[in-house]
């Protein structure tokens, strides 16, 4: 069983696993873009979220 499967069921996991820490990154990153975009274009904001989200 892997950390992440570990994780998704409630059970104790290594944190520091390596598949655990890129997707870990990764959302950082993706926060991080979506965050600096303007407020006042949500259409933007949507479009990303969809986009991130794998959504078209």
């Amino acid at each position: 069983m892997t950390e992440k499967e570990k994780m998704l069921c409630g059970e104790f996991y290594d944190t520091r696993d390596s598949e655990l820490r890129r997707l870990s990154n990764n959302a950082k990153d993706l926060m991080r873009v979506y965050n600096s975009l303007s407020a006042e274009n949500m259409e933007l904001k949507k479009s990303e979220r969809r986009n991130k989200n794998g959504i078209t």
